[in-house]
């Protein structure tokens, strides 16, 4: 059954081992993205294709409710990750109250992700103050993370990534010409 499928099902599930003392308009948001992730494209990934089934080798990244969508699973089920990319996230400083595990033994967490990444762009009026807060509440608790304020707005943090920080998980391919924007992006340039 596939997740356009379950929605509705999903959305009444009382029991989610990825939703934790999230808002119930939010959980219903995250419920069907995860159980598909976790349940059905990562064991499909991992049946066909030669990848490590490592958490070491792992990581989640996402964009604005991507970014909410990776911070959920990644902090509801750290095992399976150890890099994390929050790029302008849907986020908010009540992070420690949706996550309580996560905050209880910051010594475990801060083991847990080699890379915890959180990049926002300083113009970012869509979720700039949720990640601002989101920020607080990781410094604050003492879980190690990099948080970068580039130029910007929402959709440009992503656009050539330093060397540091999430830069360290992969290659870098800078981006060229048209690239540099979502408009020249989605045009093609």
């Amino acid at each position: 059954m596939h997740l356009h499928q379950r929605h509705k099902r999903l959305l009444h599930d009382p029991v989610d081992p990825c939703v934790r003392k999230l808002p119930p308009e939010l959980a219903a948001t995250l419920q069907p993205f995860a159980r598909e992730l976790i349940e059905e494209l990562i064991p499909m990934v991992e049946k066909n294709y030669k990848v490590s089934k490592k958490a070491d080798d792992r990581a989640i990244a996402g964009m604005s409710m991507g970014g909410g969508q990776s911070i959920n699973i990644a902090f509801s089920r750290p095992d399976l990750f150890r890099y994390v990319g929050l790029m302008s996230p849907a986020a908010s400083g009540a992070v420690d109250t949706q996550y309580p595990a996560l905050f209880k033994d910051v010594a475990a967490t801060n083991k847990q992700f080699k890379v915890l990444w959180v990049g926002i762009g300083k113009d970012d009026n869509l979720t700039g103050n949720g990640t601002k807060a989101f920020d607080a509440t990781l410094t604050k608790a003492g879980i190690k993370h990099d948080y970068i304020v580039g130029e910007g707005r929402h959709e440009s943090v992503y656009v050539n990534m330093p060397p540091f920080g999430l830069g360290r998980a992969g290659q870098l391919v800078p981006a060229k010409g048209g690239k540099q924007s979502a408009k020249g992006r989605l045009q093609g340039d």
